[in-house]
């Protein structure tokens, strides 16, 4: 997989300095990938760069525990724990830093929600915890029945949605610098 428009329109917020943070419940890291700078980035369930052993915390290569993946081997620690990758699975706790970043919501001009049905908790109720006075834009295929002031619902296909946002940024040229990838 590679970044799709959506995550260079990320990557092109934040060079603006318009981007405080970037909240995803995605692991595939396309957002960083792009050259979001990982500061941006409040990765709920994790991410598949890294990996760490689950008894001592040792950092391990995470193209090693690949190999072993794609090897049908499990992969040991040198204390023999498991390693597994730095994602959240079912029934793990969700990492402190996004609890943390959940207080930095209030700071918010503008809030873009992008492609999630908004029907999983926790993140479900992040766009509650956004002011009244803060504009909410919300890209996805179908309206999860968001009532509020400030809000604006852009239906269909994500990415020719954020073209479209891009288009009237006046920002269609700094697509440019981004390589051509298939949506």
């Amino acid at each position: 997989m590679s970044p799709v428009i959506s995550h260079h329109f990320i990557k092109m917020l934040a060079d603006e300095g318009l981007l405080h943070l970037n909240f995803t419940q995605n692991i595939d890291g396309l957002d960083v990938e792009a050259g979001v700078d990982p500061k941006y980035m409040v990765e709920a369930h994790g991410n598949y760069r890294s990996a760490h052993c689950v008894k001592c915390e040792k950092e391990a290569d995470i193209k090693e525990y690949l190999k072993h993946v794609d090897e049908q081997i499990i992969y040991k620690c040198e204390c023999s724990g498991f390693v597994k990758p730095d994602i959240i699975f079912f029934g793990e706790a969700m990492p402190a830093s996004f609890f943390q970043a959940i207080d930095e919501i209030d700071k918010a001009d503008l809030v873009i929600v992008m492609g999630t049905s908004l029907k999983v908790l926790p993140f479900a109720s992040l766009v509650t915890m956004v002011p009244n006075h803060v504009p909410i834009v919300y890209v996805n295929r179908e309206n999860s029945k968001i009532y509020r002031d400030n809000f604006l619902f852009m239906e269909g296909n994500i990415d020719d949605q954020v073209h479209e946002l891009i288009k009237d940024l006046g920002w269609e040229k700094k697509l440019e610098n981004f390589k051509k990838v298939d949506a």
